[in-house]
């Protein structure tokens, strides 16, 4: 009875409101933990897609360093092969001493290995890799 109740209440607050999205949204919102909701949009598993793994990406956009030393030393941003957003940093690629758009060029297509998934913002989901060969090569 309560939640017909909500039901009529909400309607009259928004009545052209689908009540199916907002409801259904609420409910899983309260019981997915963001981990389990990234997992879920990406259609891996925390066995297949977890901290260590190496990935396949292609290289979207790369980002050089701001003046005046602000913005880091640049990075690449990438698209793995389930969608989601990768961040690579200078700092994570070999030939740290070069300017990171003559290490790497969009289109390229490159592994890494996940050295943080980034799951704290909702609906910000992404993670970030590690491209040295000495970190690939070890286990």
């Amino acid at each position: 009875m309560v939640v017909l109740i909500d039901l009529v209440f909400d309607e009259l607050k928004s009545p052209f409101k689908d009540p199916r999205t907002f409801r259904s949204l609420e409910m899983a919102k309260s019981s997915i933990s963001n981990l389990d909701l990234l997992l879920m949009l990406i259609e891996e598993t925390e066995r297949t897609f977890h901290r260590g793994v190496i990935v396949t990406a292609q290289v979207t956009k790369v980002l050089e360093p701001r003046e005046g030393g602000r913005g880091g030393n640049g990075q690449a941003i990438c698209r793995l092969d389930n969608g989601l957003e990768a961040k690579i940093d200078k700092a994570n690629l070999d030939g740290s001493n070069r300017q990171i758009s003559d290490l790497i060029s969009v289109g390229m297509v490159i592994q890494g290995r996940i050295e943080e998934i980034l799951d704290k913002e909702e609906m910000r989901f992404g993670v970030t890799l590690n491209c040295k060969r000495k970190d690939l090569e070890s286990h």
